[in-house]
């Protein structure tokens, strides 16, 4: 027999699934399930609020709880072919699970808090000694106070965060060789407040598991560079776009003119994103938000606001065969160990390296890249899964 090869995993619509032998299904999480039924139980009981003549009679208005709402799955990989974890929010709580593949077991807790949530997930799949510890995954942990920080979960002792500071650091991936795991980070602008008006470019780093010690080994003041990973020939992957990027800039005189204004817009805006990541809702009134959703769907990707309707036709109109809703200004590249970079294919916003291919999403479509290295037009790509928002 073969070598296993381990299945693929990936979220679309709020749902897991995993890509293995060929074709893509969805799993069914326990979890998620029961916090389904639990929020249609709870709207069983509230229906005498809003039917019935006392309901008429009182003008009653009552909004039932929304099922997609207050759980949200972050992130997921497979272990082995029998094995995943994922990390999920559900109610303000932060969780990350164990399941298995091929089974409708219930799935392990390894860790939840509501002071935290976990947004990617890099498994172990090899045997890692790090702080006295059997590894299980390394994950990127999220604060509500605007920071994140790399975090090794085990299966056998508490978890151990081995980043701090002000920044965000996220998107962990370990080595083949399990000797160092890459990530990205970037720092946070505070004001006086204490409230994160900004935030500075990304920047590659490695974390060695044995030294402990962290090596920057990508950056550049006008790019991001974020989502790293690396293959068994040295070759490291990554996403690179600009670090500012806009759109139809004003001068500077009218920069200066509406100064204040946007300075009380991004506070709100920050607000506003803060709660959506965290409450699954806006602070605009559901009008203004309907008014907003009927002139365009915007979608918020890798701390970036992505006006999905525009990017989905300007990618269709250059001629794109699987057109996403990613700008081609977010590019996947690849750094040879020689240090020449070759760039693979735009409008990327993750990736992972599957059975000694590519595999990426656009946000609307999971395709299969050829790994060759060459032009965009010479690779031969597979669509696997077309959907909403898909996440690596």
């Amino acid at each position: 027999m073969g070598e296993k090869i381990i299945p693929l995993t990936f979220i679309s619509d709020g749902r897991l699934g995993v890509y293995k032998n060929g074709k893509s299904e969805f799993l069914t999480l326990k979890k998620q399930e029961t916090y389904i039924n639990v929020i249609r139980q709870i709207n069983k009981g509230n229906d005498w609020k809003s039917t019935g003549r006392g309901a008429a009679f009182m003008g009653v208005m009552y909004k039932p709880a929304d099922e997609d709402e207050g759980f949200s799955l972050n992130a997921a990989e497979a272990v082995s072919d029998e094995l995943l974890v994922y990390a999920c929010t559900c109610s303000s709580t932060g969780c990350i699970y164990t399941k298995k593949i091929d089974s409708c077991s219930p799935e392990g807790l390894v860790a939840a808090s509501t002071d935290w949530r976990v947004s990617s997930i890099c498994a172990c799949r090899s045997q890692i000694e790090a702080y006295g510890g059997s590894l299980l995954c390394v994950a990127e942990m999220e604060y509500k106070r605007g920071e994140s920080h790399i975090v090794l979960f085990y299966s056998d002792k508490p978890y151990v965060t081995v980043t701090d500071g002000d920044t965000r650091d996220a998107n962990p991936f370990i080595s083949p060789d399990g000797s160092v795991c890459y990530f990205d980070y970037c720092g946070n602008a505070r004001d006086i407040n204490g409230i994160v008006i900004d935030i500075g470019p990304r920047v590659i780093c490695s974390y060695d598991f044995k030294t402990h010690l962290v090596n920057e080994l990508l950056s550049d003041d006008s790019i991001d560079y974020f989502s790293p990973k690396s293959d068994d020939k040295g070759n490291l992957y990554y996403i690179k776009r600009p670090y500012k990027e806009k759109r139809n800039e004003d001068n500077g005189f009218v920069n200066i003119l509406k100064a204040p204004f946007k300075i009380i817009k991004a506070v709100g805006g920050a607000f506003d994103l803060f709660t959506c990541k965290y409450a699954g809702e806006s602070l605009k009134s559901n009008e203004e938000q309907k008014a907003k959703n009927k002139s365009e769907k915007q979608i918020f990707i890798e701390n970036n606001i992505i006006n999905a309707d525009r990017e989905q036709k300007e990618n269709a109109a250059t001629g794109e065969k699987f057109p996403g809703i990613i700008p081609n200004s977010w590019v996947l590249a690849c750094r040879e160990p020689s240090g020449n970079e070759k760039v693979i294919k735009k409008g990327v916003c993750g990736f992972t390296l599957y059975d000694y291919e590519i595999v990426y999403t656009n946000g609307s479509n999971l395709v299969m890249l050829r790994n060759n290295h060459e032009s965009d037009t010479e690779h031969e790509e597979t669509l696997l899964l077309k959907g909403n928002k898909i996440i690596l």
